[in-house]
């Protein structure tokens, strides 16, 4: 049976979602496609009408959830909220809820066992992330890699008596830390090719 264009878009849509959903809460391998089609509501047998594999699906869910962190992050910075990006990110509701949380962070450690696929839907997700935060490029990967390590430690898994030390981590914090970060970086830089021209100015003379 065929359905409508936009019905089928919809379906197509919801399906991704529900895998999102349960990927960041189990992990790829404890999630079936029978799961995920439960979940939306749908036939085991519908599955394939959308994707070709659960691989192929995996990498639409991380695609899915990656615009969703970079879309509420984006929110966060135009309302001048009282409660930052990273309060959020390093609270009670992040951790006990990561069905709706982070896709990097829920997820991040699966990454070595992935597909080339994956891998890319991973990076280009974290591209357009880091891209948002305008500035400083290193001290954005910095301050986001910080996140993510932190809320490792408050995550149910994490290390227990780090998980409430970790909560209500301040974006000033963070950012301070990625600002210093950023400067040692930058004089490790600039150490380095004063080194280097210094060499080649004596295997001149």
């Amino acid at each position: 049976m065929r359905y409508p264009v936009e019905e089928a878009a919809a379906k197509h849509k919801w399906i991704v979602k529900e895998a999102s959903r349960l990927f960041r809460e189990r992990g790829f391998e404890n999630v079936s496609v029978g799961d995920v089609m439960k979940a939306a509501g749908l036939t085991h047998g519908a599955f394939y009408a959308h994707f070709g594999s659960k691989e192929e699906l995996q990498a639409a869910a991380v695609a899915y959830g990656t615009k969703v962190s970079l879309e509420r992050m984006q929110r966060r910075s135009s309302n001048k909220s009282k409660e930052s990006f990273a309060d959020q990110y390093l609270s009670r509701w992040h951790r006990d809820n990561p069905g709706d949380g982070c896709t990097m962070a829920a997820l991040a450690q699966e990454l070595a066992r992935s597909t080339p696929e994956l891998k890319a839907a991973f990076e280009h997700g974290l591209e357009n992330i880091l891209s948002a935060k305008h500035g400083d490029r290193k001290g954005a990967i910095f301050l986001f890699a910080a996140m993510i390590g932190a809320w490792y430690w408050l995550a149910p898994y994490g290390i227990p008596g780090f998980r409430t030390k970790c909560l209500g981590v301040s974006d000033k914090s963070s950012a301070d830390l990625a600002a210093r970060e950023s400067e040692r970086s930058g004089r490790r830089t600039c150490d380095l090719e004063s080194n280097q021209v210094r060499g080649w100015s004596a295997t001149r003379k």
